[in-house]
């Protein structure tokens, strides 16, 4: 089974250890760690990914203060 994580933080150290907490815990899953550093570009991967049909992550992890707004606001933008 594959598992995909896109991790969106403006903090690039935050990023590294959460992507090497993820490639240590694994457990047996593929796994694939993608990062961004704005909610804007958290948003236009999503929306490009499925706009060609491509798999969307497994799971996002999104930083609660990010620079263009906050992860609450984020979150809901990516419900809907």
């Amino acid at each position: 089974m594959n598992l995909s994580f896109t991790i969106c933080d403006d903090n690039l150290e935050h990023i590294k250890d959460i992507t090497n907490t993820i490639e240590q815990l694994k457990l047996g899953y593929d796994v694939q760690v993608n990062s961004c550093t704005t909610a804007t570009e958290l948003l236009e991967r999503l929306e490009k990914a499925k706009s060609c049909k491509e798999a969307l992550p497994t799971f996002v992890l999104v930083d609660i203060q990010l620079p263009d707004t906050d992860g609450i606001e984020l979150g809901k933008k990516i419900k809907e």
